[in-house]
């Protein structure tokens, strides 16, 4: 009796039912059940991961599956090494920004309490105020830009890249 069908019929699976799982046509079953033709290398694997068969597979069909899945396993790892160099980039940039808004909400600070108080020296003086009131206004709009509870979000978004980062360096060496 042919492997699948053998499979197949242990699990009491119809020939439609077990394409549904296979994700192939009902008649492609057939002919594989008919030694007309191969299960691709992908559907072996994927009858191998269901682990649904204690049916051993004709070593013939089994040509390629170790390759296949060697190929499968570098695609993966390349793939997570590209992802680990993206997250390392954007944190990067992320930790860089976040001492750039640390540095610009400082000097904001000091530059409110200057204008502050030049504002009160300089009251009586109608250009000069009007400057200084211009300059406030910038200092505070710098200041709301870089405030703490920015920096926190800012740093909270390093926090995930940095979660992200040692969840795909774990997976890298599985």
């Amino acid at each position: 009796m042919n492997y699948l069908k053998e499979i197949r019929l242990e699990l009491g699976l119809t020939q439609a039912a077990m394409a549904d799982i296979l994700c192939i046509s009902r008649a492609n079953i057939s002919l594989v059940e008919a030694d007309m033709r191969k299960l691709s290398s992908d559907n072996l694997v994927k009858l191998r991961k269901l682990k649904m068969h204690s049916v051993q597979i004709p070593a013939e069909e089994m040509d390629g599956m170790e390759e296949l899945v060697q190929n499968r396993k570098m695609e993966l790892k390349r793939h997570l090494e590209m992802q680990i160099e993206q997250i390392e980039v954007k944190l990067s940039k992320a930790e860089k920004t976040l001492e750039i808004m640390t540095r610009k909400f400082t000097a904001s600070c000091e530059a409110l309490k200057l204008i502050r108080r030049e504002l009160k020296i300089f009251a009586g003086v109608e250009d000069y105020e009007k400057r200084l009131n211009e300059q406030l206004n910038i200092q505070k709009k710098i200041y709301i830009d870089n405030h703490p509870s920015a920096r926190l979000i800012h740093e909270l978004n390093i926090l995930a890249l940095k979660s992200n980062l040692e969840l795909f360096r774990q997976q890298l060496a599985l």
